[in-house]
């Protein structure tokens, strides 16, 4: 009776967690919540119906069960992929790796391959969001404690060294962890700050539409205070036509303070610091991050998926992308612009960068990221 009673248990948290993650969806409007809210729903439902089956009994009912927590974990694995905007990747690769898995356990016939069918979804999990946690500085730490015990003791029990009655109880609890780990104000507020910021816009003059893509500034051996000039006249023009305005600033070149009180409201800083850094509150349109290019894409894809979703076309000057090219090597800084430029066309958002040719010496690659431009401003 135990064992019912545990099972029962679990699967109300499962449910209840299915719930709250919908609330939050609804409130924050971030797919992240959606997928796992209805990761969770068929994962509950999962452990609802075993109370009618065996473990590892495979009739029809079990194998009901078995596909309910199959769906289950590729939501929740395409809700991990939608943290780093790579949901369709991971949807792509979960589903293959479901069906290699299935397509072992009716081939293979045993216990063994089943229990490893079972098992691989947890590690999948875990080992995701581990790769989240190190190496895009995303803090899920609370969301990665709780699902280890889960996969500890499923592990447990497929050796037989741990009753299923206490797997039931110690998944409820661990549920819990990941939840709280979820709903933390600081897990999405950096995405719910974007979207306010983007929702602000509203146009007085209009021209064309806006275009995206990626641009080039070259402005000459000028001084920096012309360049800060042409920052604050283009905040302005954007913001009569509608365009919200994002820069990154590489190592405090430019401060909030260079920009003109006027455009401080209509100006997202992304401020590009060396060493560890914490997120930075001081302003709802300021933001902190480390001088690390994953961590930058990560900053400027969520500017681009704010903009998408707020139905508001952007522009983000990066100052400058030489200062990155120096930190990090010019293919690095060419593959990340690569990958990105047909995002920012698809969204109307255009990604303008300053560079200054003369501390590079190399007119070879100079000429290849003009190339890729839609366009070399130069005054």
């Amino acid at each position: 009776m135990l064992d019912i009673f545990f099972r029962v248990v679990n699967g109300v948290a499962t449910l209840f967690i299915s719930a709250l993650l919908f609330k939050l969806y609804r409130r924050k409007d971030l797919r992240f919540y959606q997928y796992w809210s209805y990761g969770f729903f068929f994962y509950g439902a999962n452990i609802f119906l075993r109370l009618f089956v065996a473990s590892m009994e495979m009739t029809a009912l079990g194998f009901l069960a078995f596909v309910l927590n199959t769906v289950g974990f590729i939501l929740i694995m395409t809700g991990i992929g939608e943290l780093v905007d790579m949901a369709k990747k991971t949807l792509l690769v979960t589903v293959a790796v479901q069906i290699s898995l299935i397509l072992m356990g009716l081939l293979a016939d045993s216990s063994t391959v089943a229990w490893v069918a079972l098992l691989a979804p947890h590690v999948l999990v875990i080992l995701s969001l581990g790769f989240i946690f190190l190496r895009y500085d995303i803090d899920i730490s609370l969301i990665l404690i709780g699902w280890i015990p889960i996969f500890a003791v499923n592990l447990a029990l497929a050796f037989n060294l741990l009753d299923i009655a206490y797997v039931d109880l110690v998944s409820a609890v661990s549920k819990l962890v990941v939840y709280k780990g979820m709903s933390e104000p600081i897990f999405s507020e950096l995405a719910d700050r974007l979207h306010k910021f983007f929702l602000g816009g509203i146009a007085t003059d209009y021209e064309q539409e806006h275009v995206g893509g990626f641009y080039m500034v070259e402005l000459g051996s000028i001084s920096k205070a012309r360049e800060i000039q042409w920052i604050n006249r283009r905040v302005k023009k954007n913001k009569r036509n509608g365009v919200r305005t994002a820069l990154f600033s590489f190592y405090d070149q430019i401060t909030s303070a260079d920009i003109l009180e006027e455009n401080r409201e209509d100006l997202f800083l992304v401020r590009v610091m060396l060493g560890q850094t914490k997120l930075v509150n001081e302003l709802d349109s300021q933001e902190t991050v480390n001088d690390d290019m994953s961590h930058i894409q990560v900053v400027l894809q969520d500017i681009i998926k704010a903009s998408r979703e707020a139905a508001a076309p952007a522009e983000v000057i990066v100052y400058t992308l030489s200062n990155a090219i120096h930190t990090h090597g010019w293919k690095r800084i060419y593959a990340i612009l690569t990958s990105t430029i047909w995002k920012l066309k698809e969204s109307h958002v255009s990604l303008t960068c300053f560079y200054h040719p003369e501390t590079h010496g190399n007119e070879a690659m100079t000429a290849r990221f003009e190339s890729m431009a839609e366009g070399v401003i130069r005054e």
